[in-house]
């Protein structure tokens, strides 16, 4: 498990999300969260418009896996070159090669499981990031929330009792990245 603190400014934002499966032309028609896409190249520009309208370039943004299959028709280069966002930390998930994502440059961190802290002053959050979901994780106890991917929101909505009896975000099954601050309004 590697451990990240940021120490921010209160105009700065962190941002989570998961499973894109740009170029997966198969997952348009499982995903219920792809609905009314049927060309996987129009699905890979909406995510990259959808990243760079919500997230400016001084902000945080946590991916947390399956973020392309293959390199036809977008290479992981030319994904991650299009995204604004200049602070990028990658969560590997079980479609990702971990080779292939070495080679990008502006990742700031890759890791299979991250302990975050996230300073705002002297406000401390607490967040364990995983690609797949957990019933118990680091700092639970001590009120850390937990993001996870890879269920495309399926466990959610067979077990939301899971969700709400504990600080559970599942960053999967959205099409836009979801800010630290409306997480932490979901439980509070």
């Amino acid at each position: 498990m590697d451990r990240f603190t940021l120490r921010l400014n209160p105009e700065v934002e962190v941002f989570f999300l998961s499973d894109l499966h740009l170029n997966h032309q198969k997952h348009l028609e499982f995903d219920k969260s792809r609905q009314g896409f049927t060309d996987i190249d129009l699905f890979n520009e909406a995510i990259i418009d959808s990243i760079n309208q919500t997230v400016r370039e001084e902000d945080h943004l946590f991916l947390l896996g399956d973020i392309i299959f293959g390199n036809i028709p977008m290479s992981i280069s030319e994904f991650f070159t299009r995204i604004n966002c200049k602070n990028i930390y990658l969560i590997i998930g079980n479609h990702d090669k971990r080779g292939r994502m070495l080679e990008v440059k502006r990742l700031k961190l890759i890791s299979n499981l991250l302990y975050l802290r996230v300073f705002y002053g002297q406000e401390l959050t607490m967040f364990f990031l995983c690609h797949y979901p957990m019933l118990d994780w680091y700092k639970k106890h001590y009120g850390s929330f937990h993001i996870h991917g890879h269920t495309h929101g399926t466990l959610l909505e067979s077990h939301p009792e899971l969700y709400e009896k504990n600080r559970i975000f599942d960053a999967s099954g959205i099409l836009k990245p979801i800010s630290l601050k409306e997480i932490i309004k979901n439980y509070v």
